[in-house]
């Protein structure tokens, strides 16, 4: 994020649904949210939940943004690392 933060958002014609998102995450991330953010967009069944994240706090930091109630969560990797089957995880 802080490469995202450094870039800024200035002429990116059409990128700007990109930068809404990227934005997003930063404003996530600036409210000390960013655990959270993976761990409600991006979960993964093998993952174990830290004991530290504030679930209730972020859903209610998130309810209260109007621009958060449309979000979805964006990935641009298709396949994988080169990590054989199963080892990613």
């Amino acid at each position: 994020m802080d490469r995202w933060l450094d870039y800024g958002d200035t002429s990116l014609g059409e990128r700007a649904a990109e930068a809404d998102y990227l934005d997003a995450v930063a404003d996530a991330e600036a409210a000390g949210f960013l655990d959270e953010y993976v761990w409600t967009y991006l979960e993964q069944p093998s993952w174990t939940a830290p004991a530290e994240l504030e679930l209730d706090a972020f859903e209610a930091w998130r309810a209260a943004l109007p621009k958060w109630q449309a979000h979805r969560v964006q990935t641009r990797i298709i396949g994988s690392w080169g990590y054989p089957p199963g080892e990613a995880d």
